[in-house]
């Protein structure tokens, strides 16, 4: 984060953020590397905060903290994945172009894909570069329970007879763009 993209509100926000929606949900929240404005602002506003709300929150000075603070949360993929993704983006200077478009998957085999880790670009964006499954979170039980009956075709519901539907069926990384949802 560089001056301009600084702003002091900032901070607040965040107190802001934490105190009014997150203090009974909020787990752990994990401000990695950040400048030394914020965190001398962080230390000044979280007095603001609830006692048991600012415990949750963890300014972490060195990747080695953060590793261990991920790995008490998250699986070593996701830990190393993470990881990965802050070095990265702290080099602005030296991001490949495949790494500031990350929406795509990487052109080149054995890059890290900023889109995620394997086991989640596989699951929810179903190995395809183009196409998009929504995740759960996103939808209500009903709704998880009814796409995962359904095939979407080029982004629409067709009416195929059950035959059709055999011979149509893909599976989720194909290039007709066919998602089965799971």
């Amino acid at each position: 984060m560089n001056k301009s993209a600084f702003h002091p509100r900032l901070a607040y926000e965040c107190v802001q953020l934490l105190s009014n929606h997150y203090p009974e949900r909020l787990g752990m929240a994990l401000c990695v590397m950040p400048g030394p404005a914020f965190r001398g602002l962080w230390h000044a506003c979280k007095l603001l905060l609830p006692p048991t709300t600012a415990a949750k929150v963890k300014v972490i000075q060195s990747s080695e903290k953060f590793r261990f603070h991920l790995e008490t949360v998250c699986s070593q993929e996701t830990t190393d994945w993470l990881v990965t993704e802050v070095l990265l983006n702290q080099c602005r200077k030296t991001l490949s172009t495949e790494q500031r478009a990350f929406w795509l998957a990487p052109q080149t085999p054995g890059l890290h894909d900023p889109r995620g880790t394997p086991e989640y670009t596989c699951r929810w964006l179903g190995g395809s570069a183009n196409h998009h499954r929504p995740h759960p979170n996103m939808l209500g039980p009903s709704l998880n329970q009814s796409l995962g009956q359904l095939d979407i075709v080029d982004g629409r519901e067709d009416d195929l007879l059950e035959e059709e539907v055999d011979e149509e069926r893909c599976t989720s990384c194909d290039e007709q763009g066919v998602l089965n949802f799971l």
